[in-house]
């Protein structure tokens, strides 16, 4: 496969990202510095590779790799685009505010910044498992969020960062952080807006960090323009007795990946992690994980679910490592698939690799099709084969949206399911 080296912004030299850029505080120095090395010893993700064996992002190597130095957005107004009742809402472009369009931003014990807060050396060790894409974002990325939330803070309203579609063709690489201090608790939804003239290439980065005994429900929503491409990958560490909550909806992109690696770090931790995605018309969407139980007396549940359209492909390859000294781990893997046409495809990969003896671990995956007795029975009771149809595929969704903290963002994500589908799942096979 050949592909094309991003290019360094104009003005930035490789002696700049192992020196730091001025200003910047050290740890980013040191990540930025840390991600060129990495970058440079295992280069771009390939299909020989493993983790990316299901997953040909060689067509998006071919575009123009230079990052969008000062990206703009069409965008006038947020209305229809996330809920009027969304008080708390910051906008971005490409990893750049748009003050004119984020809203309030008011909560005591919060604090968003657009630049690396100085004392987060704990971004640093989070960043231990990056790809070739994420480690190349650590070096170059000089835009994104950063938000810190005070200890004992709970928070009345969740943090909406909406990222608005760029007007110009490009690399949009950013690098975000969120800390939640001892004891708080949040709601931090991430949408990605697009449109049909979207070209851009996005590679988010994400740090987060869940301190003891906090609560944290982070949900990113990816409906990018369906040309451009999505590679966004988060690494979460999660302190003791601290609750960590993740749900993924995909649903736009020619490619788009969700990497997400989480660390069950301090005893009596729990995570739960879920994810939609809706590849169709030649959409490659793909959810890769990594869950590492590192310490005892900890559980997770990982319920990720596909629901693949005609000429889609979906990809989900979930991991989850149970350490020798994590005894007393309960972890629950499960992945379900719905092909709707006889052109939809899925590869789905389950692992468990555990190292302790006392533990309780499932996992396992599913693919299959509308039942043909229930699509039968609605049509015997005269509702119309298309209708049925979308009954059914939003009803194979309901229990992963019912698992959302917030009615708010169980309506929005309803809304984005409903229509992903509302023109072809008359197609059958």
């Amino acid at each position: 496969m050949t592909s094309t080296v991003p290019t360094l912004p104009a003005g930035l030299s490789e002696a700049d990202l192992h020196a730091g850029i001025a200003g910047e505080p050290s740890w980013r120095s040191a990540l930025r510095a840390a991600g060129f090395t990495y970058f440079q010893a295992h280069g771009l993700p390939t299909r020989r590779m493993e983790a990316w064996k299901y997953t040909d992002i060689s067509a998006l190597l071919k575009r123009d790799w230079t990052p969008v130095a000062a990206p703009t957005t069409a965008l006038t107004s947020l209305k229809g685009l996330v809920p009027d009742s969304a008080q708390e809402c910051l906008v971005l472009c490409g990893g750049a505010p748009v003050y004119g369009l984020t809203r309030s931003l008011r909560q005591g014990g919060v604090v968003i910044s657009p630049t690396p807060f100085e004392n987060d050396a704990w971004a640093f060790d989070n960043a231990v498992e990056l790809d070739g894409i994420a480690a190349l974002t650590a070096a170059v990325a000089t835009r994104g969020f950063h938000i810190r939330i005070a200890a004992n803070t709970e928070l009345a309203e969740p943090i909406w960062v909406v990222h608005a579609p760029c007007t110009t063709a490009g690399w949009l690489p950013s690098l975000n952080t969120v800390h939640v201090g001892r004891h708080a608790k949040a709601m931090v939804i991430e949408v990605f807006l697009g449109d049909s003239a979207d070209q851009s290439v996005q590679t988010p980065l994400s740090l987060v960090r869940v301190e003891d005994g906090a609560q944290l429900e982070h949900v990113r929503l990816q409906v990018v323009g369906n040309s451009a491409g999505w590679l966004g990958f988060s690494a979460v560490n999660v302190a003791r007795d601290a609750t960590f909550r993740s749900f993924v909806f995909q649903g736009g992109g020619t490619i788009g990946r969700d990497t997400l690696h989480t660390k069950v770090g301090g005893t009596g931790a729990h995570v739960d992690m879920t994810a939609l995605y809706m590849p169709k018309n030649g959409q490659l969407l793909d959810h890769h994980t990594t869950l590492d139980h590192a310490v005892p007396d900890c559980t997770s549940n990982q319920y990720y679910k596909g629901v693949i359209g005609e000429n889609g492909a979906g990809v989900f390859n979930g991991r989850i490592v149970v350490r020798q000294a994590a005894q007393r781990t309960a972890a629950e893997q499960l992945n379900k698939n719905l092909l709707l046409t006889r052109t939809s495809q899925v590869d789905a990969k389950p692992q468990l690799e555990i190292f302790a003896d006392d533990v309780k671990c499932t996992h396992g995956a599913t693919v299959g099709q509308l039942d043909a007795e229930e699509l039968f029975y609605l049509q015997s009771r005269a509702i119309p084969t298309e209708v049925a149809r979308r009954m059914l595929t939003v009803g194979f969704a309901t229990d992963i949206l019912e698992r959302l903290g917030s009615e708010q963002v169980q309506a929005y994500v309803t809304d984005l399911v409903e229509s992903r589908f509302a023109a072809d799942t008359a197609a059958g096979e």
